[in-house]
């Protein structure tokens, strides 16, 4: 387990990345986080699947926009940082982080799945929509619409009846953000 740097379009993105010490290639998930970055909680996620046997590795989504670890105010963060993270960039991004699994020669990136936290719970659908690869996706919370701008294109419910990429939606009964009534659209979408 440890840092590592990406080959992207414009550079290198930094990334968490876990894996089985035994030799070997392992099937890959990619671990998206939510708006506070690549944090301690999303390295533990990246070892705990390691120790289920996964190439795990969560890429700094935000690298090129700031470093949200030195932030602490949540409004900061959502409107210099994460309002300006296109989902083309985050897309290519999580294509160059699968690039960079196969190109390792200890994954499986054929076997490719996809979990994500809150913003990375958008984050999923998105990519489920962009990468009809991946074999699965889970979003454990991430907004269904009202994201649309000209670097969010689609909103997931926009596109939820073209998803070939079966996905697991985890949200709440009771929420200020995500409302039931959407989620249900969403479900009736897909």
């Amino acid at each position: 387990a440890g840092e590592v740097r990406i080959p992207v379009a414009d550079g290198q993105m930094p990334a968490y990345r876990a894996m089985p010490s035994k030799p070997g290639k392992y099937p890959v998930v990619l671990v998206v986080q939510e708006i506070f970055g690549v944090h301690e909680h999303i390295k533990d996620v990246c070892r705990r699947y390691a120790k289920l046997g996964y190439f795990a590795i969560a890429p700094e989504l935000f690298a090129r926009q700031g470093d949200v670890s030195k932030m602490t105010d949540i409004g900061q963060i959502l409107s210099t940082v994460v309002a300006k993270v296109p989902d083309a960039q985050v897309n290519a991004d999580l294509d160059a982080t699968v690039a960079f699994a196969r190109a390792s020669g200890r994954a499986q990136a054929d076997r490719l799945g996809l979990v994500g936290f809150c913003w990375g719970g958008r984050a999923a659908w998105v990519y489920a929509n962009h990468n009809p690869k991946l074999k699965a996706a889970v979003a454990y919370y991430g907004l269904l619409d009202g994201m649309k701008s000209d670097i969010k294109p689609q909103d997931p419910i926009d596109f939820a009846s073209d998803l070939k990429v079966p996905v697991l939606g985890l949200y709440a009964g009771t929420d200020a953000y995500v409302k039931a009534e959407t989620v249900e659209k969403m479900s009736a979408g897909l």
